[in-house]
C-alpha cells in the first residue's frame, strides 16, 4: 500500500467591476481575498454553493462563525459567466470563477461586505 499526504485548501477572491451601460466599458474598482466561513465550507460539502451573491454595508469584523451579512444592500442570482479550470503542473490546483450581475443601480453606495 502506498501512503501519501494530501494537502487541500480553499480560498476566495473577489473582483468588483462597474460597467457603463451605454458604452459597455468595464472598470475594475476593487480586488481582494475574502474569508471563507464555516457555513460556506459546509455548503461546499453539500454540493450546492455559489448560487447567490449579496453585498452590504455592515461594519462588524468578519468571523468564520457568521451566517449572513450585517446589512444587505443588494442580492442577485443572475449568473453572467461560470468557468472552471485546473493547473496541470505543479503546483496543482483547480479553480472556479462565477460572474454575477446586479441590476443597474441596485448595488450602489459604500459597500463594505460581500458574500456568496
Amino acid at each position: 500500500m502506498i501512503k501519501a499526504k494530501l494537502n487541500a485548501g480553499v480560498s476566495g477572491h473577489f473582483t468588483f467591476k462597474t460597467t457603463n451601460i451605454k458604452t459597455g466599458v468595464e472598470k475594475v474598482i476593487a480586488e481582494f481575498p475574502n474569508l471563507i466561513l464555516n457555513a460556506g465550507l459546509e455548503r461546499m460539502g453539500s454540493g450546492t454553493y455559489l448560487d447567490f451573491c449579496r453585498v452590504g454595508n455592515g461594519s462588524s469584523p468578519p468571523t468564520v462563525a457568521q451566517t449572513q451579512l450585517d446589512s444587505v444592500v443588494a442580492s442577485t442570482n443572475t449568473e453572467q459567466a461560470n468557468t472552471i479550470g485546473a493547473q496541470t503542473s505543479a503546483p496543482y490546483y483547480g479553480w472556479r470563477r462565477k460572474t454575477f450581475r446586479f441590476a443597474a443601480g441596485s448595488a450602489t453606495g459604500n459597500l463594505s461586505e460581500v458574500g456568496v
